[in-house]
């Protein structure tokens, strides 16, 4: 997915817009049902079908259990630590890079 779409999801359905967040997360599963049937279409598919279904099965749930936890966090925490850390995290890669 590129990030335009990212961007244009948070322009559009973005917190000044009074949609509620758990709403938004609806949008991801359509635009990874777009990728998927542009995946099935090509002929190399017919060999990693079975992978890739199991990757993207454990990335599904996986998504699904950091959305939980992390929709439970905002509830119930101020998000300073999480931008503290956003800086940190920027000064340390630009400094390894």
């Amino acid at each position: 997915m590129e990030k335009r779409t990212g961007c244009w999801l948070v322009s559009v359905f973005g917190p000044s817009t009074g949609y509620e967040p758990q709403w938004v997360n609806n949008f991801w599963g359509a635009f990874g049902r777009k990728k998927f049937i542009e995946l099935a279409s090509r002929p190399v598919f017919a060999d990693i079908w079975l992978p890739l279904l199991v990757g993207c099965i454990a990335a599904f749930v996986s998504g699904l259990i950091a959305m939980h936890v992390l929709m439970r966090f905002v509830q119930n925490h101020r998000l300073d630590w999480f931008a503290w850390y956003r800086v940190v995290l920027a000064i340390a890669v630009l400094i390894l890079l």
